[in-house]
């Protein structure tokens, strides 16, 4: 992950509320039960195992579906993720089980360097019509899926020294 990546997890509502009877607003420092996946960063200090918030989610095709529709793919460094964008730009990383093919975890990385408001709003909308919530990784807090929220949780990373305040603002007031 580059300095000017704000990276998110894309979080499934209902595996929320299955393993946390709730949805809560960080994910506990404590690991739920289960082993994380090959997407999570050893040094990350919010790096907790999703595969378990994905156990249940009936429409993993469909998720696959739209999230791979946000941009072109691109090559993979690993048998067990599909890429898409490129390293320097945004990107989405869509992570599978190598036992069931199913969904483990996905992960958007939005460049603040360059940012794109076609594909924020419409990452931002894809998570929403899923029924998923976003992971501020660094700050390791949930948050809804919507441009104030957004925008509240790049003002607080450390991206944010690469974001160019007038396209925030713009995307703020619409």
């Amino acid at each position: 992950m580059a300095a000017w990546h704000f990276k998110t997890r894309v979080l499934p509502l209902s595996g929320l509320r299955a393993v946390y009877g709730s949805v809560p607003s960080a994910l506990p420092t404590s690991r739920p039960h289960g082993s994380g996946t090959a997407s999570e960063d050893a040094g990350e200090a919010n790096a907790q195992p999703t595969s378990e918030l994905w156990a249940n989610v009936a429409s993993h095709a469909a998720i696959e579906g739209v999230f791979s529709a946000l941009l072109p793919e691109s090559e993979s460094w690993s048998s067990h993720a599909r890429m898409f964008g490129d390293e320097m730009g945004s990107r989405v990383e869509l992570w599978k089980s190598p036992d069931s093919g199913l969904i483990e975890d996905i992960c958007i990385f939005f460049s603040m360097s360059v940012i794109d408001p076609k594909f924020l709003t419409a990452a931002l909308r894809t998570t929403r019509s899923s029924l998923c919530a976003l992971l501020d990784v660094q700050a390791g807090l949930i948050f809804d899926p919507d441009i104030p929220s957004f925008i509240t949780r790049v003002r607080a990373s450390s991206a944010l020294r690469y974001a160019d305040d007038g396209v925030l603002e713009m995307l703020a007031t619409g």
